[in-house]
């Protein structure tokens, strides 16, 4: 964080556009790179049109296009990534959800017993 000469406050980030936009590897690695300031940029493929449209298919090419998309400011809105907390309460949910699914069933079976 810096200061400018208006007095303002600046957050310089380091980035590192990544072009896949799900998955639990996205995740992780976006809790590796949160300790280093560095700042994660995902986005769909689809909405990225120079990408999506070419015709010759290449981590190459996709990179090069990447890379001028993100210097120009010419991005799409960014895939949401959930931080660690929020995914740990997403499992508990998920967790709870089940429980009571289980829960429920062993009811009805119960109820429906001679």
């Amino acid at each position: 964080m810096r200061v400018s000469a208006a007095g303002r406050r600046e957050q310089r980030w380091r980035l590192a556009g990544v072009a896949s936009g799900s998955g639990r590897r996205l995740a992780r690695q976006s809790d590796l790179l949160a300790p280093l300031d560095v700042k994660l940029l995902t986005f769909n493929p689809y909405h990225l049109r120079v990408i999506a449209a070419s015709r010759k298919k290449t981590d190459k090419r996709d990179a090069f296009w990447l890379a001028k998309t993100v210097q120009s400011g010419m991005t799409p809105h960014p895939v949401y990534i959930p931080t660690g907390i929020v995914r740990q309460l997403r499992a508990l949910l998920n967790e709870r959800d089940s429980v009571t699914r289980r829960l429920l069933g062993s009811k009805f079976r119960l109820a429906t017993r001679p």
